[in-house]
């Protein structure tokens, strides 16, 4: 395995491969979002000192699930801090040309939870602190100063979109939760333009990871952020259905995530600081609240004691950090724990690999299974995939990421077929609602994102013996370049255990008596399901078409693929 660089402010990375496995641990994984937010809620109701939280978005006013006394996200936290218990929150920011959805969401959290701090009585305020915290990567100067162009057409975009709405109420709403276009744009309270001298930058990557560390004991990771779209049982009800995977972990390794936050808060805090300083919001908008003291946190975590028979977890991130190049277009990858345990559990695998994820545009994952795939003969690969990616959901044209994101997805699918052969199945899931499948050439998409279950799990089950749970996609910009974070873990029949409840979710049916013929199992109710009318189907599953995006898919060299 490759050896993770230690990089500044990391106190804990001292093993040549971040951590190995420990003992000693309890691993709850947790299906769905309702059944994840409960667990959550549930700790953090009960936290004793802290609750620290790093989520890649974040929605205060998403409303609780029932198992606590408060109505919403918001309200539990504003009692847990009533209480005495410290809170810290890091929500990531994005760049604000061209990442604009995700910049707006970023900010309103800041503002909505800076309304909490402000309902805090005074002697409590102290006990909690916000940021909304962009990656520092950004491109290089002779590469920013070559997409001028671009950047500024982006930005005019923008724009015009404030300019398009009615009312100055709606104007002021879009700039008040986009300080980072006020250095770029002007504002009389009527229109908004350019400013001569804007020069945007590009900040390509983010913190994705989804963690929260309570009281430096109990640690929740995995593939889901707190948004009400993201809010969804095993019976897929939602507008949007949805399916992801988190886990509740306790054991000697949360010390490693909680040093992991400490770490990250610290890094943040003073260019976090600096950038509330710096702003100054047009006319007429109010300016970012910038209250609320970011004090340093202690990095020395006491120990966590070993849980007497738990299993064996393995810690891991993906770390990048800025590129000194000034040609540079993505970071320098400095961690990349999730990717060197990925490659190395597909090398040892002997049976079956079972794989839920949002995307496989990972080459050097492809080319792993497929090197495996032909070493062992009977090794089979079930693998289940969104039916189309989630940005085509909101681009009338897919842009070139986009595109290049679906081009490496068709390329490694083919390896994969190519090595396989008839030991591959690759699905997705759709809700028997109609009889007809969805066809994303021909459907209006409304119709396709009712009927569509949206994969957004992040996990691998090998040979019933190991498994990996987190942020991270199967592609490169979370393997190489986005902050994330996961855990492996293996021991007794925890892992067969997970797999049984992932497969009672997919297919309706028990599989716990199951020791063979997976796949062959697996295609049947598949086919079974694709040919039958949405009454007959057992589950979710169908089989995924295998070129049916062919039409979107285009290799861009203009697209480095550490960045989709």
């Amino acid at each position: 395995m490759a050896k993770s660089v230690k990089y500044d402010g990391d106190l804990f990375a001292t093993h040549p491969d971040g951590m190995d496995f420990t003992p000693g641990h309890k691993v709850e994984p947790l299906i769905g979002g309702m059944e994840t937010y409960a667990a959550l809620e549930e700790a953090i109701d009960g936290a004793k000192s802290s609750v620290h939280m790093a989520y890649w978005t974040l929605e205060p006013s998403i409303k609780t699930t029932g198992k606590v006394k408060a109505k919403t996200l918001s309200g539990l936290l504003q009692d847990v801090v009533e209480r005495g218990v410290d809170l810290r929150i890091v929500v990531a920011d994005f760049d604000p040309v061209i990442g604009t959805v995700y910049h707006l969401d970023a900010w309103k959290a800041y503002r909505k939870l800076h309304a909490v701090a402000d309902a805090l009585p005074e002697d409590k305020k102290r006990h909690l602190s916000i940021m909304c915290s962009r990656h520092d990567t950004r491109w290089g100067p002779a590469a920013r100063t070559a997409a001028q162009p671009i950047l500024r057409w982006k930005l005019a975009e923008k724009v015009n979109t404030i300019n398009a709405f009615k009312t100055k109420k709606e104007k002021v709403a879009y700039l008040e939760a986009a300080p980072g276009l006020w250095p770029f744009v002007n504002f009389d309270g009527k229109t908004c333009s350019i400013k001569p001298t804007a020069f945007p930058g590009f900040y390509p990557a983010a913190h994705h990871e989804k963690l929260c560390v309570i009281d430096d004991e109990i640690v929740f990771l995995g593939g889901l952020d707190i948004t009400t779209k993201r809010k969804d049982d095993w019976e897929h009800d939602n507008a949007f259905p949805w399916h992801d995977v988190a886990c509740r972990l306790e054991g000697p390794v949360a010390k490693f995530f909680a040093r992991h936050f400490r770490s990250r808060w610290n890094e943040e805090r003073e260019d976090s600081i600096e950038f509330l300083k710096s702003l100054k919001a047009p006319d007429g908008i109010k300016q970012m609240p910038n209250g609320i003291t970011i004090p340093e946190l202690a990095t020395e975590v006491p120990e966590t004691k070993p849980i007497k028979g738990g299993v064996e977890v393995k810690p891991m991130r993906t770390i990048s950090k800025q590129s000194r190049s000034w040609l540079s277009r993505s970071p320098t990858t400095q961690i990349t724990e999730i990717r060197e345990t990925y490659l190395d559990i597909i090398s040892k695998a002997e049976d079956f690999i079972y794989i839920e994820n949002q995307y496989i545009r990972s080459t050097a994952i492809a080319e792993a299974l497929s090197k495996r795939a032909k070493q062992k003969k009977q090794l089979e690969l079930l693998m289940v995939l969104p039916l189309i990616p989630e940005d085509a959901f909101v681009e009338d044209e897919p842009n070139i990421a986009t595109r290049h994101g679906q081009y490496l997805r068709e390329k490694n699918t083919d390896m994969l077929y190519d090595a396989f052969g008839d030991r591959l199945g690759i699905y997705c899931m759709q809700m028997p609602r109609d009889d007809k499948l969805p066809d994303p050439e021909e459907d209006d998409p409304d119709e396709i994102i009712k009927n569509t279950i949206y994969i957004h799990a992040k996990t691998m089950v090998c040979d019933d013996k190991i498994a990996i749970i987190g942020s991270a996609n199967l592609n490169d910009r979370s393997l190489v370049t986005d902050t994330e974070t996961a855990i492996a873990w293996r021991g007794g029949d925890s892992v067969k255990k997970f797999r049984v409840r992932l497969w009672e979710h997919a297919l309706d049916m028990n599989t716990s008596k199951w020791t063979s013929e997976h796949l062959k199992r697996w295609n049947g109710i598949a086919l079974k399901n694709a040919k039958g009318t949405a009454e007959e189907r057992q589950g979710f599953i169908v089989p995924l078409p295998r070129h049916h995006l062919d039409a979107h898919a285009k290799k861009s060299w203009l697209v480095p693929d550490e960045l989709v």
